[in-house]
C-alpha cells in the first residue's frame, strides 16, 4: 500500500515533532499565561505598563505564544520569530484602533513573504 520512503519519511518527520515537544509545552505554558492576563486583568490596568498604550503585559506572553507554537509547527525557529513578530503587529494595531489600509496589508503580506524565503531550510538530497 505505502511504499518504504514514504513510510520512512513518515517517521522521520514524527520523530522531528517528538525532538520539538518542550517548544509545545512552553506554548502550552505561555497559552496559560495570555489567557489568565485576559481573564484577571482589566484593559485599564494593562494599557499604560511601561509605555502609555502599549498593552505590553499582554503582548509579551502572545509573541512567546505565537513563536513557540509556530516554532514547533514549523520545526523552524526561525520562520516562528518571523510568524509572531507579524502577528504580534497585527494585535498591537487593533488594540490602538490604527486602520491600515488595503495596500499597507498587501505590503505587509509581501515583506512576510519575502522573509519567509529567505530563512527557509533548504532541502536537502538524501542519498541511499
Amino acid at each position: 500500500m505505502f511504499s518504504r520512503s514514504r513510510l520512512k519519511s513518515k517517521q522521520v518527520r514524527n520523530s522531528q515533532y517528538s525532538k520539538h515537544v518542550p517548544l509545545l509545552v512552553i506554548a502550552v505554558v505561555c497559552f496559560f499565561w495570555v489567557l489568565w492576563v485576559l481573564i484577571s486583568q482589566f484593559p485599564a490596568t494593562i494599557a499604560n505598563f511601561l509605555v502609555y498604550q502599549s498593552y505590553l503585559p499582554l503582548l509579551f506572553p502572545f509573541f512567546f505564544f505565537v513563536l513557540f507554537l509556530s516554532g514547533y509547527t514549523l520545526l523552524n525557529m526561525k520562520q516562528g520569530v518571523i510568524i509572531s513578530i507579524f502577528i504580534t503587529l497585527a494585535l498591537l494595531f487593533r488594540l490602538q484602533r490604527i486602520q491600515v489600509s488595503i495596500a499597507w496589508i498587501f505590503f505587509f503580506m509581501f515583506v512576510f513573504w519575502i522573509l519567509f524565503l529567505l530563512v527557509k531550510k533548504p532541502k536537502t538530497n538524501s542519498v541511499e
